[in-house]
């Protein structure tokens, strides 16, 4: 969603050889996070969070209702 208007893609081209001498597309970023796991996000998460705190949205179609609330809340428990 950074990406809705030209003004914020330049923006985002010029943090990028301001600060890194090369440009990036999005797509460059794919394979990097592809390579990170569940259990890695979840560590990090319960390493830098504080979870007593958390607010959890999920956004978008949820077509059976009961098994993704299941999936969610089984998520939360793992935290």
């Amino acid at each position: 969603m950074s990406f809705d208007s030209p003004n914020s893609i330049a923006d985002w081209l010029e943090n990028q050889l301001l600060w890194k001498d090369e440009i990036k597309l999005p797509n460059d970023y794919i394979y990097a996070i592809q390579k990170i796991s569940e259990k890695e996000i979840t560590e990090m998460m319960q390493q830098h969070w504080n979870l007593k705190k958390l607010n959890f949205l999920v956004q978008g179609p949820i077509t059976n209702k009961e098994e993704s609330i299941q999936k969610f809340t089984n998520y939360l428990k793992n935290l």
